[in-house]
């Protein structure tokens, strides 16, 4: 169980059993979850404000607390608080008194019970809840997602343009730099007028001539 006092943040999705205001009312802020900064009302479960009226009576009570699966739903809650036990001991108690009081073995849970990590206490001194939901399994941890980055149609289309163009670029120079390569080893001897050195492996050789050939013209086109 869990104490969270007034201006404090919920660190965990809680089922609340007892709050300081009166029917068991409580105010929450849920900005972080939703956007929204005006205050949220939640409640205890009515059939739960007398079991857990007193704090010094806590230890005694016996139950089980069945939830759903963790999810993202943030608005929707299903559950229910198992007090069978609890029940029957307490009808089996003495004290008239207690028995005076009807509280049925199971209580239903909705959202409106329910306080979530993310959220802060507001104008309520304090509450005292039960956790149900921690670390990644909490709803807003199930809501968070990684960065997306979004990009237009018109991003989409330029980017492949931009693609298109850069790979014609290389075919032109490919091909411009294969026609030129063969046609300057062919013609090595009658081009003396181009002061080509032949010795040079660079002018001789038609690999080592190509690809100098092909990084001229692709940064020419660029």
């Amino acid at each position: 169980m869990v104490r969270v006092r007034d201006n404090q943040f919920f660190p965990a999705d809680m089922v609340v059993v007892k709050s300081t205001e009166a029917e068991g009312t409580l105010y929450v802020e849920t900005k972080n979850l939703d956007g929204e900064t005006n205050l949220k009302t939640k409640s205890v479960a009515k059939e739960l404000i007398t079991p857990f009226g007193h704090e010094a009576t806590f230890s005694q009570i016996a139950g089980t607390l069945n939830v759903e699966e963790p999810n993202n739903r943030i608005y929707k809650f299903d559950g229910n608080f198992d007090l069978t036990e609890f029940s029957k001991n307490r009808l089996g108690a003495p004290d008239s008194s207690q028995n005076s009081d009807y509280l049925p073995s199971i209580v239903p849970l909705s959202n409106n019970n329910v306080v979530l990590r993310g959220m802060s206490l507001r104008n309520t001194e304090h509450i005292t809840g039960i956790v149900v939901y921690t670390g990644h399994d909490s709803k807003i941890q199930m809501n968070s997602a990684g960065m997306v980055y979004k990009t237009s149609n018109i991003m989409h289309v330029t980017n492949k343009q931009i693609l298109l163009v850069f790979l014609i670029q290389i075919f032109a120079s490919a091909l411009g730099s294969a026609l030129g390569t063969t046609w300057t080893i062919q013609n090595l001897e009658k081009v003396t007028y181009l002061d080509i050195d032949k010795d040079d492996n660079w002018n001789s050789s038609w690999f080592l001539l190509f690809v100098q050939m092909t990084g001229t013209w692709i940064l020419i086109f660029t």
